[in-house]
């Protein structure tokens, strides 16, 4: 039994858990903002996989968007959330390799939405992209 999908979002997730300075609200599970502080929550947005590779035994593609949603207080301006969100991009440089259970996921080039207020929070999307080739199913 392959587990392509975990090993991909565990290798994206892994190098999220490296950033420290602020606290993450992982997919399913339940966050409780602290009022007035900053904090981060990854998301992970699969594209179709394609073949990359002649034959039945071609590599599969896995590409797609590890979303990093920069939360911070609204009312302060953009200043510390485009800081974090320059802190986020530069920690997934493009180039890097990251490696779980055999799944090497390659980061390509990250960027970033508009600012946009939800509630009590000043918000920026970091779009972090990626792929992995793996044996196919």
């Amino acid at each position: 039994m392959s587990s392509t999908f975990l090993d991909i979002s565990s290798a994206l997730d892994s190098r999220m858990a490296g950033i420290t300075t602020h606290p993450i609200a992982w997919e399913n599970t339940v966050y409780v903002p602290v009022v007035g502080s900053a904090y981060l929550r990854p998301s992970i947005l699969p594209v179709s996989s394609e073949q990359s590779g002649l034959g039945d035994s071609g590599l599969d593609e896995h590409i797609g968007i590890y979303q990093v949603d920069v939360y911070s207080e609204s009312g302060k301006g953009r200043r510390g959330a485009e800081l974090d969100a320059d802190d986020v991009a530069d920690h997934f440089k493009r180039g890097t390799s990251l490696t779980y259970n055999g799944v090497v996921v390659r980061l390509g080039d990250t960027s970033r939405s508009a600012g946009i207020i939800d509630g009590d929070r000043f918000v920026i999307s970091v779009s972090i992209n990626y792929s992995a080739h793996v044996a196919p199913r």
